[in-house]
């Protein structure tokens, strides 16, 4: 906050927050039981992902993590309905998963919307060639594997990108990552302290 106030993570005012400074994306983790949560345990006061929908309401991205398998096909539901409204178009929504399985599931039922396989890894182009052929559109690393990729002969960026799928690197938290990243060539890029890109 410019203020220096610390606000909750996960928490609606958090989300209010991130509204008022113009976040571009938000981010966050679907729990057992659509709560919104990093972490399994769930605080008593975690919101629901219909509460985040209905908050948002289409003024920014948002970036659907599934944590938790059993609530795939309920996020799908929530995400379905939200886009029969007016509020919220395929554009607005972006889901993903370390669960690969999870998110070939969300790609059957969300047509149209982004599609992002999470890894911690220099992934082989052999299966980034397998997401793609089964309609995943983004892939998700973290910052050090982008760098080890980066060191390497680019070798997964270029497989990503020779079948169009955009790359959006996590959780960047310093400047000099940040100028690393974008060297790199990563679409978007994820961070606690977006002040790091002013």
């Amino acid at each position: 906050m410019p203020d220096g106030s610390i606000i909750k993570e996960n928490s609606l005012e958090a989300f209010s927050a991130a509204l008022k400074e113009h976040a571009e994306i938000i981010e966050f983790d679907v729990e057992r039981d659509l709560y919104i949560c990093h972490d399994p345990e769930i605080p008593v006061d975690a919101p629901t992902l219909e509460q985040v929908i209905e908050l948002v309401s289409g003024k920014c991205v948002l970036n659907v993590e599934i944590k938790c398998p059993t609530s795939t096909d309920a996020t799908c539901s929530i995400l379905e309905k939200a886009l029969k409204t007016t509020t919220w178009r395929q554009e607005h929504f972006v889901v993903s998963s370390f669960n690969h399985e999870c998110i070939l599931r969300c790609q059957k039922r969300l047509p149209g919307v982004k599609i992002g396989a999470l890894f911690e890894a220099v992934v082989l182009p052999e299966y980034i060639s397998t997401l793609a052929a089964k309609g995943v559109t983004n892939i998700h690393i973290d910052w050090r594997s982008a760098l080890m990729d980066m060191n390497c002969g680019k070798t997964m960026y270029s497989s990503a990108k020779t079948l169009g799928l955009e790359i959006w690197v996590y959780t960047v938290n310093s400047k000099e990552i940040l100028n690393k990243m974008i060297e790199y060539g990563a679409d978007a890029i994820f961070t606690d302290h977006p002040e790091i890109g002013k």
